[in-house]
């Protein structure tokens, strides 16, 4: 069950990966959620990624974390299909992103939001007769004849970027206009860890009897909480931490950073 679950996993980063033509073996994982450090090991070695990193914040709470880190964003967007050489062009834009500037401003508002919002514009945009759309940032204030022909431009650029080709005697039309307001706040910031003291409380808790690569094996536990910077250590090993269990296996070694990331590395010949 544990092997196939290790599979569907790889599959499923194989699918945002390679089929999006990237390479696995050229990015580090990272494992956070209660399951992931235990399971990020054996993934790693089905898709050959040589490094993992087990995040200082404790991974079930990592992604807790990242939500308080994450900026306030409202999103409105209004479809209107119009071509960008249509006579109504410039008053269509103006009106729309007025339009919508005002609805970001009233969210906001509503919520009580004190300090700066930044607003930015966007458009899908596609060559007439296409199904697909590509975003592409637009200027803001008012916009005049100029900045149709600097928007243009970039969905020509865009499109060649996405596909590999433009199409610059084709007619172009909008499809969605786009307004993102933006809250920036204030980040919470790792602090660095003490360095590794060996006088210090031994991090070693036990040896515990563990199934795996087929039979049991003796395999050293340590506490989590006690490893300061510096530390490392040769697989097999069980870290504990408070909100998951970090497994490091046979060919991999494991060593603290100095904001208590644990680095999990292959060392296969």
């Amino acid at each position: 069950i544990i092997k196939l679950a290790n599979e569907n996993a790889a599959y499923a980063i194989d699918l945002v990966s390679v089929q999006r033509g990237y390479d696995p073996r050229d990015f580090t994982l990272i494992a956070y959620g209660g399951s992931g450090p235990m399971f990020a090991p054996f993934i790693s070695g089905e898709l050959e990624i040589g490094k993992i990193v087990v995040p200082a914040i404790p991974p079930g709470v990592f992604s807790a974390w990242g939500m308080l880190n994450t900026d306030v964003r409202h999103n409105s967007i209004h479809t209107h299909i119009i071509r960008l050489d249509a006579p109504d062009i410039l008053e269509t834009l103006n009106r729309f992103y007025s339009e919508l500037e005002e609805e970001i401003t009233e969210m906001f508002r509503s919520e009580g939001t004190e300090g700066a919002v930044i607003v930015e514009r966007y458009a899908d945009i596609r060559y007439y007769g296409q199904e697909h759309t590509v975003k592409v940032s637009m200027p803001s204030g008012v916009l005049n004849a100029e900045d149709v022909k600097t928007i243009l431009e970039s969905f020509h650029e865009t499109h060649e970027r996405e596909y590999e080709f433009r199409l610059p005697d084709d007619a172009v039309e909008i499809v969605n206009f786009h307004v993102v307001g933006v809250k920036r706040v204030q980040k919470l910031e790792l602090t660095e860890l003490p360095e590794n003291d060996p006088g210090s409380a031994d991090p070693h808790i036990a040896d515990r009897k563990v199934y795996i690569n087929g039979g049991y094996e003796e395999i050293p536990l340590y506490d989590r909480t006690l490893l300061g910077a510096g530390f490392d250590l040769m697989g097999p090993a069980i870290l504990e931490d408070p909100t998951a269990t970090i497994i490091v296996l046979h060919e991999q070694k494991a060593s603290v950073d100095r904001f208590g990331n644990i680095v999990i590395r292959s060392v296969r010949a």
